[in-house]
């Protein structure tokens, strides 16, 4: 990838990364969670990148 492509993906991305980072503090202001929750949480966030991760590379061995 070129600088320039790196550089569109970061700014296409920001108003993803801002909305989360405005509802994780709302949510953390308004309500309290436990370690627990905050590991089901991350399980949650990172399952869809383990499966495309998974699928991609299923996809790359196959090229091979």
């Amino acid at each position: 990838m070129s600088l320039k492509s790196d550089l569109r993906l970061w700014i296409n991305a920001f108003p993803f990364t801002l909305g989360a980072v405005v509802l994780f503090g709302l949510n953390t202001y308004y309500a309290s969670f436990t370690w627990g929750q905050v590991f089901i949480f991350l399980a949650a966030l990172s399952f869809p990148h383990v499966v495309l991760m998974a699928s991609l590379y299923r996809k790359s061995s196959k090229d091979v």
